[in-house]
């Protein structure tokens, strides 16, 4: 919430990898020994369980979790992609298509890219055959303007085929009016990002892959 201006708070100086933050707080009850194990009567992302202190029940917070996952673009970037992470591009823009792919391999992970939303669609049938030379998908990025099958069919599509059912998109677009983002979130959109916006898309799969690993899905984090 917001912090009232004529109050004092304390405040807790924390450092992850090079990154340093600020922790405030009303109050400081100093430093304390926990016991290696805690108690799991609240366990959510970030707390990793309770601990009783003095008659008083103390969440334990993993600021570690909850700096990556609200800052990702200062805190995740120095992570290692464990087990990979594989996108499919479906841009019929090769700059737009290109561009983003190289983001996204600098950052570790792996690209494939289709013309358009057939063919994109064809990838995917293929990446659940079995024997295929397809590598599976963790994440789909799509164009809205696309010949043969627009973004919002191929959404509709994945959202209702067996196999890649869960598989997140996100949308990257110039244009598309208030109806057609009504009609992505209804289909499940992962996200609507701006084309051109690179910055904001890796951070948004970086965050994605964080979440990941921690066992957390799309669908929890939405």
């Amino acid at each position: 919430g917001t912090l009232e201006a004529k109050k004092t708070y304390t405040a807790m100086l924390v450092q992850r990898n090079d990154n340093q933050a600020a922790v405030l707080c009303e109050e400081f009850y100093g430093i304390h020994r926990l016991p290696s194990e805690f108690e799991v009567l609240i366990k959510t992302v970030g707390v990793q369980g309770t601990v009783n202190f003095e008659s008083k029940t103390y969440l334990v917070i993993n600021l570690s979790v909850v700096f990556e996952l609200e800052f990702p673009d200062v805190f995740v970037r120095k992570m290692n992609i464990k087990g990979g992470f594989h996108v499919l591009i479906a841009e019929d823009d090769p700059f737009f298509a290109t561009s983003l792919s190289e983001f996204l391999k600098a950052e570790g992970m792996t690209t494939q890219i289709a013309q358009d939303g057939k063919i994109a669609r064809d990838l995917l049938i293929r990446s659940i055959e079995e024997g295929t030379e397809v590598k599976p998908f963790d994440y789909v990025l799509t164009d809205y303007e696309m010949p043969n099958m627009n973004g919002l069919e191929l959404l509709e599509w994945i959202r209702g085929h067996a196999g890649v059912s869960t598989i997140p998109v996100t949308m990257c677009t110039a244009v598309g009016d208030d109806s057609t983002k009504k009609a992505a979130r209804k289909l499940g959109i992962d996200h609507y990002a701006g084309k051109m916006k690179y910055e904001e898309i890796v951070v948004h799969l970086l965050k994605r892959i964080k979440e990941r690993e921690i066992g957390i899905s799309s669908e929890d984090s939405n």
